[in-house]
């Protein structure tokens, strides 16, 4: 387990509207900076006591180890805060380890915090000032910046990449369609050729207006949609004149 596996848990424990959470904070901002807490985290809501809690992660027992031999670093924050936890990775602290007043809350495998060992409250020796909010609010600043770039602008680039693959798979799409309406416009023509017996007859007059007009008119013509049948046709045709002068005239072929 990281320290990054931590404070993700963190984050969802602490970011409700009841809490606003800070990571790597000083005392101070600057030269003047002597100390750092991992978290600070402070509850919103006034019935609650707007206290401060700080934090310390630890993810190995040899870190825990050395928290333990110097006292003096926590006490640099510890006495901004209300209350003061020691945030560990599975069996880092070992019964009676844990200094007076601490609370121990540890990540499970499974991403659980569980409380351990409840931390005392303790009023804070120092007062909050003007160095102390600088300094959270450079941590809110640094936070900010880099949710933007390992979250926020990893999903920005997903989406991007998401559209650009639509948009190569539309094109795509468009020209395999266009692909098929030719091949099946140069079947129909050359169904047409065969069916006329001249295979240049769509060259010569698919586009001219004398062919579209026989086109025009073997529509508009009755005989077509009866017999179906082009010997039909031929046969029927001394008994259909007129009605096929009557569509030629429809059609605007030519005027009686």
């Amino acid at each position: 387990m990281k320290t990054a596996d931590i404070q993700a848990l963190m984050l969802q424990a602490y970011s409700s509207n009841e809490w606003g959470i800070f990571f790597e904070v000083g005392n101070s901002t600057g030269h003047t900076c002597s100390g750092w807490a991992d978290a600070i985290a402070m509850e919103l809501w006034p019935s609650r006591g707007l206290t401060f809690h700080g934090f310390e992660i630890k993810v190995s027992r040899t870190d825990w180890q050395k928290e333990l031999k110097n006292p003096a670093k926590a006490e640099l924050m510890f006495h901004y805060c209300d209350y003061w936890w020691v945030v560990t990775a599975p069996n880092i602290i070992k019964p009676g380890e844990l200094p007076p007043t601490w609370g121990h809350i540890e990540a499970t495998e499974d991403g659980k915090l569980i409380t351990k060992a409840k931390a005392e409250f303790v009023k804070p020796e120092k007062q909050h000032d003007r160095k102390f909010i600088a300094a959270l609010f450079r941590a809110a600043y640094r936070d900010r910046e880099r949710y933007l770039q390992t979250v926020l602008q990893p999903a920005i680039e997903a989406e991007k990449e998401a559209i650009n693959q639509r948009a190569e798979y539309m094109v795509e799409r468009k020209y395999r369609d266009a692909i098929d309406r030719a091949e099946r416009t140069t079947d129909l023509v050359e169904k047409i050729n065969n069916i006329i017996g001249d295979k240049d007859c769509t060259t010569r007059y698919f586009n001219d207006e004398e062919f579209c007009n026989a086109v025009r008119f073997a529509l508009a013509s009755k005989q077509f949609g009866a017999y179906r049948n082009i010997k039909t046709l031929i046969d029927a045709v001394g008994e259909t004149h007129q009605e096929l002068k009557q569509a030629a005239i429809k059609t605007g072929i030519f005027n009686v």
